[in-house]
């Protein structure tokens, strides 16, 4: 039984502090079709697996530029690119769990190199920059198929962690999903070899103006229609509340005058009445509280300590008067025209009838008006409105078309000019016979994306006289890297990956052309990362740093090791990799000599690079 690692991290990486938030691995689920040029230079630093496939533990390291992986067949060298995608959050199987294991675990570790943390929030987002520059993505693939992932210690969904690798790595393989196999992506690429960027953008603005102005008038129009087909019943509401006429506060001044007016007679009689009671008659109320008064204050002047009872009284006194004035004015006030409040009972009615049906409030009454108002203006209007929305229109859609057709021009151009070079380069990698041509078809507005109103597609053959086809729908890994390789060559500047993995990319190729893709391989990596399993001596010559894949025995079962070559042990390497174990001191010195020219590339093949 094989030995299994638990599930404790290599990395403790609940103690890095956080590098990307949720919100920020969100925003990379946009740019998994159109990705822009990275800021930063993110290199992958390490590798650590665990219990995948007939790997036990291993932890390899990486360098910039060029790293290649070699190692004999069936020894499980290209496991390594298995890992970097499923860190990248590449499809996962549980069959690849170490047999006897519970589960696999990859992790992989990126650092940032020479930028400042503005360059790095402008990819991460505000408020989520990497802390040390690193970024440590984790994968667990369980052997009951579930799969878990973590960037910098915090749980993220695989589809999340797949936006992230998006942004890092592609990886050139057999069967693989490549980014440039996209055609988004191959849109992209091409506007950014054919610089377009900022044109493609004012096209973008313009389409969203046309799309927004079109919602507001479908939704105006709308509207317009509703209120065309309801014109007579609106007006009439418009004329019933002209009629009725509405003020603030009225009905309830109006609820008030009905109500008196109906108990007309029995108010006056009652304040008539107690006025009299009150002040009017002899023995009244007041005439008593008087004669009090009048009493106490004589006995104040003569006893001490009777102010403040003698102020109470006065004080009762007045109140009392005050109390019977208005008595006596109430009484006067009450109407008793029966004409006049007939006219408030009508009013009052009518007024109410009006609120159920658009109040229930004189604001609503007013607010409906104002809104009655303005549908049947805007309706009257329609026409003078129709006008200038259709020459705003038109003048919106000359615009895109004039943008469109330039934006089709220089992407042509550009498409040429890009073909030709591709062709050349396809050549060079032995793939002689083999056209690449970029498609660029104009589509109808009503088609037209952001990006412009074309389709691009990228096309290819692989023998003279075969159809042209997509490059999605090219079947062989091998030749389907050295396609990718020659487009990578072209695009190296308008390319953002930082990242490029390639495997099985010698599949097929001799000793001629091992050479040609070493050196386009290390012209590729100035700049970028560039891993690549290999088994050919020459492109492995090129490599800056090598790593030997090679299998050894863990408890009694065996497991794949990577182990990294020191100077002495690449020429070692690579003369295995010229003879195979049994190398001569003649095949050593071959070695060298490789390793030598590749340090030293020939002035032609410096030539057919920059070309």
């Amino acid at each position: 039984m094989p030995a299994c690692f638990d599930a404790t991290p290599a990395v403790d990486v609940s103690t890095i502090p956080l590098a990307l938030t949720l919100e920020a691995t969100r925003r990379y689920r946009t740019a998994r079709s159109h990705p822009t040029p990275l800021a930063v230079k993110l290199m992958l630093e390490d590798l650590v697996v665990r219990d995948l496939a007939i790997i036990h533990d291993a932890h390899v390291r990486f360098t910039e530029g060029f790293n290649v992986v070699s190692g004999a067949s069936g020894v499980g060298k290209s496991l390594l690119v298995q890992a970097v995608m499923l860190a990248l959050g590449r499809r996962a199987s549980s069959a690849s769990v170490r047999a006897g294991c519970r589960e696999a675990i990859v992790e992989a570790r990126f650092r940032l190199r020479g930028r400042t943390t503005d360059e790095v929030t402008a990819i991460f987002g505000a408020g989520a920059p990497l802390e040390d520059g690193e970024l440590v993505l984790r994968r667990v693939i369980e052997r009951e198929g579930r799969s878990r992932a973590t960037a910098n210690g915090r749980m993220v969904s695989v589809a999340e962690l797949r936006a992230i690798g998006e942004r890092l790595a592609d990886v050139h393989g057999q069967n693989e999903e490549q980014l440039l196999l996209r055609p988004a992506v191959q849109a992209h690429l091409l506007d950014e070899f054919a610089d377009v960027v900022e044109e493609r953008a004012a096209f973008g603005a313009t389409l969203r103006r046309l799309r927004d102005r079109d919602v507001e008038a479908a939704e105006r129009a709308k509207r317009l229609h509703d209120v065309a087909e309801r014109e007579d019943i609106l007006r009439f509401a418009l004329r019933e509340i002209d009629e009725v006429g509405v003020r603030p506060g009225e009905l309830r001044a109006l609820s008030e005058e009905v109500s008196r007016s109906r108990h007309a007679s029995r108010i006056r009689e009652f304040f008539s009445g107690a006025a009299l009671a009150l002040d009017e008659t002899d023995g009244a109320a007041l005439e008593r509280l008087r004669s009090l008064e009048s009493g106490l204050d004589a006995l104040a002047r003569e006893v001490e300590g009777l102010d403040r009872m003698r102020e109470r009284l006065r004080d009762l006194v007045a109140a009392g008067e005050d109390l019977a004035a208005s008595f006596r004015a109430e009484s006067e006030r009450v109407d008793l025209d029966p004409e006049s409040a007939a006219q408030a009972e009508d009013r009052l009615d009518a007024l109410r009838r009006l609120l159920k049906k658009h109040g229930p409030t004189e604001e609503d009454v007013i607010a409906r008006r104002r809104t009655l108002e303005s549908d049947l203006r805007a309706l009257e209007q329609a026409e003078e409105s129709a006008a200038e929305e259709t020459a705003e229109r038109a003048a919106l859609v000359a615009e895109l078309e004039r943008r469109g057709d330039k934006l089709t021009r220089t992407r042509r151009d550009a498409a040429r000019r890009l073909s030709a070079g591709v062709d050349r380069e396809l050549a060079e990698v032995g793939l002689v016979g083999a056209r690449f041509e970029i498609q660029v078809e104009p589509q109808s507005l009503e088609r037209a994306t952001e990006s412009g109103m074309d389709r691009v597609a990228f096309l290819f053959s692989a023998n003279a006289g075969e159809p042209l086809r997509p490059l999605g729908a090219v079947a062989s890994g091998g030749e389907t890297s050295r396609v990718m390789l020659a487009l990578r060559s072209r695009l190296a500047t308008a390319d953002p990956v930082p990242l490029l993995v390639f495997d099985e990319l010698d599949a097929a190729v001799g000793a001629r052309f091992g050479r040609v893709l070493g050196e386009k391989l290390a012209a590729l990596a100035k700049g970028r990362q560039v891993l690549c399993v290999t088994h050919l001596p020459q492109i492995a010559a090129f490599a800056a740093h090598h790593v030997r894949a090679e299998k050894e025995h863990v408890h009694g079962a065996v497991s794949t090791r990577f182990v990294e070559l020191g100077p002495e042990e690449r020429v070692q390497e690579i003369a295995h990799m010229i003879k195979g174990p049994d190398a001569s001191a003649l095949t050593v010195e071959q070695a060298r000599e490789l390793l030598a020219e590749a340090a030293s590339p020939r002035p032609v093949a410096a030539k057919r690079t920059a070309r």
